[in-house]
């Protein structure tokens, strides 16, 4: 439960909350810390964490360029253990194991995508995600979702260098980071959706009385991985019977009563690459889900109220590789292809939806 609970604060520090605690404090306050070493090219290794520690040494953005390898820097801890915010903009992303990539934050503009062209430029973004940023809006948009946000943590910039060149032009080298595993150069790329929505799933009519006493839970799937039955309300309650705690018993459904449902989730896309032939190469694409909520409404004739009840879920979902990907993006990227994991589905109502 911890670690579900602290993906809210990741969750909160890609959203473009108070980040402030993750820059050096020039007081004493004392904080769980974790410790790591500096490998180089932008990859960190976990080595302790410690409790009650001064902040005064944390890291900063503006000190990631001075380290040399082996250096120690402290971070402030999570129990996700996943992704730690440097600053507002520079990020710790987990690859494997204990090891850690340095990753730098892109905010997309869901209003005007234009905006960001630079930035994908710059970070390299491939096109097929950025029509997948495309087609994410424009399904939220048609969800009448205003809440969502999108953000992108890619490989980090460790430092640009221009240098002139015969003729008077000048030629600008990038150092990116990266990880390394049994011997391969690979990167990781997040495409990070906060406060999605699938739309509202509706039982309107006569039936809904019946469909709201059969809404228990919902299947979430994923091809690969074991299908998982995600209860909705406490105790197995049904949507029907908690809203009856509230109004009272409805005896007989009636043509305008109305059931809706809509699940509130997060959306993690991994795209693992490897380095060869000069070049990177794509080699897996995975998912990871948090469900955060259900919005569930209800009106029944009977009784003349209406109800928008909003359990929490709180439950994590992973395709096939996306806690290992590393294995599976070498066997691939060589051949010039990437494998991409299936996506992982929900079915409310009888009505298969992909997350």
């Amino acid at each position: 439960m911890k670690k579900l609970l602290s993906l809210l604060v990741v969750i909160a520090l890609l959203a473009g909350l108070s980040v402030n605690a993750f820059a050096s404090s020039a007081g004493t306050a004392m904080r769980d810390v974790l410790v790591l070493q500096y490998d180089g090219h932008g990859q960190f290794t976990r080595k302790s964490a410690s409790r009650n520690a001064s902040t005064i040494d944390l890291l900063t953005s503006e000190a990631i360029g001075t380290l040399s390898i082996g250096n120690t820097v402290s971070i402030l801890a999570n129990d996700d253990e996943e992704i730690y915010a440097i600053s507002s903009a520079k990020y710790l992303v987990k690859t494997y194991g204990n090891i850690y990539m340095l990753a730098d934050k892109i905010e997309v503009n869901i209003k005007d995508i234009s905006i960001n062209t630079a930035a994908f430029e710059k970070y390299q973004i491939a096109d097929d995600m950025i029509r997948e940023i495309r087609e994410t809006i424009a399904e939220q948009n048609a969800n009448g979702n205003e809440n969502f946000s999108i953000a992108i943590l890619a490989p980090g910039i460790l430092r640009e260098t221009t240098a002139g060149a015969l003729g008077g032009s000048r030629a600008q080298t990038t150092e990116v980071s990266y990880y390394t595993w049994n011997g391969y150069q690979m990167q990781d790329t997040l495409l990070i959706n906060t406060n999605s929505s699938t739309g509202m799933v509706d039982c309107n009519g006569t039936s809904a009385k019946d469909n709201a006493s059969a809404f228990t839970s919902f299947l979430i799937s994923a091809a690969g991985v074991t299908n998982v039955i995600i209860g909705v309300f406490s105790a197995g309650m049904s949507a029907l019977e908690a809203y009856e705690e509230i109004h009272g018993t409805v005896v007989q459904g009636a043509q305008s009563d109305r059931f809706y449902a809509n699940i509130i989730y997060n959306k993690i896309q991994k795209s693992t690459r490897v380095y060869g032939n000069d070049s990177w190469l794509l080699g897996c694409i995975s998912y990871m889900v948090w469900l955060n909520r259900a919005d569930v409404y209800q009106y029944y004739c009977e009784t003349g109220e209406g109800e928008l009840l909003q359990p929490s879920i709180n439950q994590n979902y992973f395709s096939e590789h996306y806690q290992s990907p590393e294995q599976t993006a070498v066997a691939y990227a060589f051949y010039d292809q990437a494998y991409l994991d299936g996506s992982i589905r929900i079915n409310v109502f009888n009505t298969n939806i992909v997350l």
